[in-house]
């Protein structure tokens, strides 16, 4: 597949994730109806199952930032590496807000499938997400002593 289409089929995707929820209604021309997410957070398949993840997510961050480190394409797939950054102002993943600011580092592997996302691996550094929602009470760190 031709660099440009994974492009184009990547912009349509990021527009889902607007703040402003505008996005979700083109959720079905984006996303391909035999959709399946796998990640560091757990699966899912289809449409509705999406969109409730995108909804939960948007509502549970309403000032959703993206920033792209690395675009890399091959045949049917695109690899990004991205940050991720909002406020915590509504449930999320079954944690009361917190009014914490969040800064994410994550890699995402998409598979591209008749012009639209047909499959994504996900990455995210849900550790560092929990310890940012105060979810986890100790933070880990290796010492130098510690590993030689």
């Amino acid at each position: 597949m031709k660099h440009d289409v994974l492009a184009e089929v990547m912009n349509d995707y990021n527009q889902l994730w607007k703040t402003d929820l505008s996005g979700v209604s083109r959720l079905e021309s984006v996303i391909h109806p035999s959709f399946e997410r796998h990640g560091t957070s757990g699966s899912l398949r289809g449409i509705p199952a999406f969109r409730r993840y995108l909804l939960h997510f948007l509502k549970a961050f309403p000032d959703l930032r993206f920033q792209i480190h690395d675009f890399i394409s091959h045949e049917d797939k695109v690899i990004l590496r991205y940050r991720f950054t909002g406020t915590h102002r509504d449930d999320f993943m079954g944690v009361p807000p917190t009014g914490n600011a969040i800064d994410v580092a994550a890699l995402t592997i998409y598979r591209i499938q008749d012009r639209r996302l047909r499959e994504l691996w996900d990455y995210t550094d849900m550790l560092s997400l929990a310890e940012q929602l105060d979810v986890l009470a100790v933070s880990m760190s290796l010492q130098r002593d510690e590993c030689g």
